[in-house]
C-alpha cells in the first residue's frame, strides 16, 4: 500500500467518526428539545441548544472544511469568528435574559388599525 492509499483511508475513517458524533448530537439536540430545563435558570434549553450546535459547526469545520489540515490563519479567521459570535450572544443574551418581568418591549406596529 502506498502512502497516498493509507492516508485515503484515515480520512474515511475520520469521516465516519465525525459522522457518529453529528448524529448523536443531533439525538442529543431533539432529546433536550424535549426535557425543560428551566429549572436551573429559565433559558437554560438555548444555552444547551446553542453549545450543542457549536459542537457540531466546530466539526464541520474542522473535518468537513479540512481546517484541521489548513494553516493557521485559516484556523485564527474561523476561531475569532466564533469568538465574535459569542460576544454578539451574549450582549444580546445579557439584554434579553436579565430584564425584570413584565420589561419585555414588544414592537410597535407603524400601520394604523382604522385605515
Amino acid at each position: 500500500m502506498t502512502q497516498e492509499h493509507t492516508a485515503h483511508t484515515d480520512h474515511r475513517r475520520s469521516y465516519y467518526a465525525v459522522l457518529s458524533c453529528l448524529l448523536v448530537l443531533t439525538a442529543l439536540t431533539v432529546y433536550s428539545a424535549s426535557v425543560d430545563l428551566s429549572y436551573v435558570f429559565k433559558s437554560m434549553n438555548i444555552v444547551v441548544a446553542m453549545v450543542i450546535a457549536s459542537i457540531k459547526a466546530t466539526l464541520v469545520g474542522l473535518y468537513f472544511m479540512h481546517l484541521k489540515y489548513d494553516r493557521r490563519l485559516n484556523k485564527l479567521v474561523f476561531a475569532s469568528s466564533f469568538l465574535f459570535l459569542a460576544i454578539f450572544i451574549l450582549i444580546t443574551a445579557s439584554d434579553v435574559f436579565f430584564r425584570p418581568p413584565g420589561q419585555m418591549i414588544m414592537p410597535q406596529s407603524n400601520v394604523s388599525e382604522n385605515h
